[in-house]
């Protein structure tokens, strides 16, 4: 399990994730909008040193782990399994999630009972993909009001 865990997650501070492959985010594209701001934001999610600057800025602000689902739901759409998908709710979406990110009762809920169908059925649910899209939206929301 742990080796899985590296395969998706990005290290747990940027001193570490300094000397890794830079996370691809290939569906970044649908989070441009009109606002300026969405775009200054995405230029720096897809630019290596601009994205551990800014990690460094939102560890400081003690909400590192934004970035850290952000980019690490992007490496999931490259690799939809189930395996993976408990891992983003492990490390992110639990009650005692290492790095839980904020997100609705509502929001975990309905993760938990996709998670929960896409164990049954061995294959990730599109439910289960279409709610964390949109938290992934929302925390990307939350990052911009750090920007």
């Amino acid at each position: 399990k742990q080796q899985s865990m590296k395969s998706l997650l990005l290290a747990p501070t940027y001193n570490l994730r300094r000397h890794s492959e830079p996370a691809p985010i290939p569906n970044i594209e649908e989070f441009i909008g009109p606002n300026p701001h969405k775009s200054r934001l995405i230029d720096v999610l897809k630019d290596e040193k601009a994205s551990e600057m800014f990690g460094y800025f939102l560890e400081e602000r003690l909400c590192v782990e934004s970035i850290y689902f952000f980019q690490d739901v992007e490496k999931f759409h490259n690799n939809t399994t189930v395996e993976q998908a408990k891992l983003l709710w492990e490390f992110y979406i639990q009650d005692d999630a290492k790095f839980m990110i904020n997100l609705s009762a509502d929001q975990k809920n309905k993760l938990q009972i996709e998670l929960d169908l896409s164990i049954k059925n061995l294959q990730v649910s599109d439910a289960f993909l279409e709610t964390i899209n949109i938290a992934q939206r929302d925390i990307y929301a939350l990052m911009e009001l750090n920007f």
